[in-house]
This record gives structure tokens, C-alpha cells and sequence, in this order.
């Protein structure tokens, strides 16, 4: 998506949301869309020794950082959860989003080892099927 190098994007108001009725993730710090392909690599007497690629399944991911709020007494996230997102590039109504189901593969808490409290955690999430494009409005 191109942008007038006076307007270019920027991921200061963007979003994860959460659950059946979208719950916004508190003090998220960032986000990361991940797709890939879990590429068929070969050689045979036809490629003259040369490999050879073939694509194969297509394979998406997301994680994202927060800082842990002080008033949160429970983790929302666990290893194993399956759970609908919605991320979003910026807060205005035209924003485009990514929307669908992952289960959670990672939560990796940051602690303070002075006080023993999570100051942060990160969290990474296989995609279940393909996101959801959503383009702006």
C-alpha cells in the first residue's frame, strides 16, 4: 500500500483485540503478522543437479509485546489457548485489519527481579487456517 512520503503510516494507534466480543489487548507495544510457506525442495535427473522449489501449505503467525498492567491478577493468555483476534495498523476507521482464530504457542513473561512482578509478557499464536484481510474503507 503506498503512502505520500508526507503521510506515511505509522503503527502508533495500532490494535490487537481479543475474544468473542473483541477486548483490546492493555498496553500493547507492538505487533507481528507473519506469513510463510513451507516450501518442497528437490532434486532429480531432470534438474540437471540444480534444487528445485515447489510451493506447499501456507503457514501464518502473529505475536505481540504488552506491558503487563499493575491492576491485571490473572493472565489472559495461556499456552494452548484458542482464541479470535483482530489486528489493526491504526486506530482510524479506515484502518486495515486482519481478523480470524489462532491458538496461542507462547507466553513469555518479562519480570522485574527486583520486585518479582511481570513488568511485560510476549505472546506468539499459530493462525488456525488463513487471517482475514480486511482492506480500509
Amino acid at each position: 500500500m503506498a503512502q505520500a512520503a508526507n503521510n506515511a503510516m505509522s503503527g502508533s494507534n495500532g490494535k490487537v483485540q481479543y475474544g468473542a466480543s473483541p477486548t483490546d489487548v492493555a498496553h500493547l507495544t507492538k505487533w507481528k503478522r507473519k506469513e510463510s510457506n513451507k516450501l518442497a525442495d528437490y532434486v532429480s535427473s531432470d534438474t540437471g543437479g540444480a534444487t528445485r522449489r515447489e510451493a506447499g501449505p501456507d503457514d501464518e503467525e502473529i505475536s505481540f509485546s504488552a506491558l503487563q498492567p499493575k491492576t491485571q491478577a490473572a493472565e489472559v493468555f495461556k499456552a494452548g489457548q484458542g482464541v479470535d483476534v483482530v489486528l489493526i495498523r491504526d486506530s482510524t476507521v479506515s484502518a486495515v485489519k486482519y481478523t480470524g482464530y489462532v491458538f496461542i504457542e507462547s507466553v513469555e513473561e518479562n519480570v522485574d527481579v527486583e520486585s518479582g512482578k511481570i513488568v511485560s509478557y510476549d505472546v506468539t499464536a499459530k493462525v488456525d487456517g488463513r487471517l482475514t484481510f480486511v482492506p480500509p474503507t
